[in-house]
């Protein structure tokens, strides 16, 4: 049994001709993906899955405020702020939130 000849090797632009169709594709496939809901359930489980490795262990050290815009008028800047006021005492982080 015969088996006919190899086919020619790519080379130069039908190479690169190849790849580009080969990238186009798996771009295309991967925007369908996305847009169609079907990795949604895989995000899902991802982003579980990093809380899970995260815990429900409090962190010390960290200090979580809340600017609105009352807090903007009062300060009289916009944001992004400059790291020099960032760097005073926020007051005792044993304090409620106000909400």
């Amino acid at each position: 049994m015969s088996l006919g000849a190899a086919p020619a090797p790519l080379t130069g632009r039908r190479r690169f001709a190849a790849l580009g169709l080969v990238a186009l594709a798996a771009c295309a496939i991967a925007l369908a993906a996305r847009e169609s809901g079907a990795l949604a359930p895989l995000e899902r489980e991802a982003l579980k899955a990093r809380f899970d490795v995260r815990g429900t262990e409090p962190v010390d050290g960290l200090l979580v405020v809340g600017i609105d815009a009352k807090t903007f008028g009062e300060l009289q800047q916009r944001w992004p702020f400059k790291r020099s006021s960032t760097r005073r005492p926020c007051g005792s982080s044993t304090q409620p939130a106000r909400g």
